[in-house]
């Protein structure tokens, strides 16, 4: 079911559909299991978390790619009566970019944000903005689910390896050519160049046919 549900949430994702579209899937497949469904809430802890977490990974190779004119990065709190005290204790803190220990989301349906800042932007702020030693494991202790500290980037790596050593072949062969694509741009890039690459044709799944109905006649 764990399988099921990550590939639901995966589609839903690339087609860019929302969280009603992925509870019809997961109720769909509980009730194709014969088991019985989850909860309106728990569907929507899953959902909002694991978008939460891929899209916190994507920002945050982001970051890496602008670090030199971006290098530090803010925490941004909601700041309303439902944020945890915890995540309200980091609002305003200054990290640089590359330190991700305390990125959003910091728990389940964290609202928080990060904010890109230059470095004439980050000297605006007091240096008490920039947690030292001693308050950094303060916050930590205090930030909430362990689990979702640290590198966002380097947790979504690790399951994409886990992905692509139980994918079909072809699968695998698609995620080798994206990967040969994106060196061959960074390549291209590093030298002023512009590298055409010939996209990958995909696979297109045979087209059911169709039974022909049987014409009955009036007799057996």
């Amino acid at each position: 079911m764990r399988s099921r549900i990550r590939a639901a949430l995966a589609d839903n994702i690339e087609r860019g559909d929302g969280a009603q579209s992925f509870a019809e899937v997961v109720n769909g497949e509980f009730d194709k299991a014969g088991l019985t469904r989850l909860k309106p809430y728990q569907i929507g802890v899953i959902y909002d978390t694991n978008t939460a977490n891929a899209y916190a990974a994507g920002q945050m190779a982001k970051m890496m790619e602008v670090s030199g004119d971006f290098p530090f990065w803010q925490y941004s709190a909601t700041m309303d009566g439902k944020t945890r005290p915890e995540h309200a204790a980091l609002h305003g803190k200054i990290f640089k970019v590359g330190d991700f220990t305390f990125y959003p989301p910091l728990d389940f349906r964290c609202r928080c944000t990060a904010i890109l800042l230059t470095a004439r932007q980050a000297g605006r702020y007091p240096e008490t903005d920039r947690p030292a030693a001693d308050e950094r494991q303060r916050l930590l202790e205090r930030a909430g689910k362990h689990e979702f500290a640290g590198n966002k980037q380097k947790d979504y790596v690790a399951w994409l390896k886990s992905e692509y050593r139980d994918a079909e072949p072809s699968v695998q062969e698609l995620i080798d050519h994206a990967f040969d694509t994106m060196r061959a741009e960074i390549d291209s890039l590093r030298h002023g160049e512009v590298v055409e690459i010939e996209p990958l044709e995909v696979p297109k799944p045979e087209p059911k046919r169709k039974k022909k109905a049987r014409k009955i006649s009036g007799q057996e």
